[in-house]
């Protein structure tokens, strides 16, 4: 008869970032490891992954050893979407005070500007 002892993951910690950064995840303790949910990962089997998530969102990981024994760790990431600024004007004269046009927070990916 041959024992085992369970696997011991030790795991990124919980955390917050806002919303469209990418954060690295990883655990190790096992031989092979499987992330649940899949959404928002680069991969699902590896002891490192990267995660681009879109909104508040737990990770589990099984952690196998060697004789197939499993482990669950579990990962929080929090999305925080950071207040929109708008500005209501600009004045490109490259005296250093608001000469370029843009919107400031998480969340914008594109936006257009006309100007009449």
């Amino acid at each position: 008869m041959i024992y085992g002892s369970i696997p011991v993951p030790i795991s990124s910690n919980d955390t917050s970032i806002t919303v469209d950064q990418q954060i690295p995840l990883w655990t190790s303790g096992g031989e092979s490891y499987v992330w649940t949910p899949s959404i928002y990962l680069d991969s699902i089997y590896s002891n490192s992954v990267i995660s681009t998530p879109g909104e508040d969102i737990t990770y589990y990981i099984e952690v196998y050893d060697s004789l197939g024994c499993m482990a669950i760790d579990t990962i929080n990431i929090t999305v925080e979407y950071n207040p929109l600024f708008i500005p209501n004007g600009f004045s490109p004269n490259n005296d250093n005070n608001n000469d370029v046009f843009y919107v400031r927070g998480g969340g914008v990916a594109l936006y257009s500007f006309y100007s009449f």
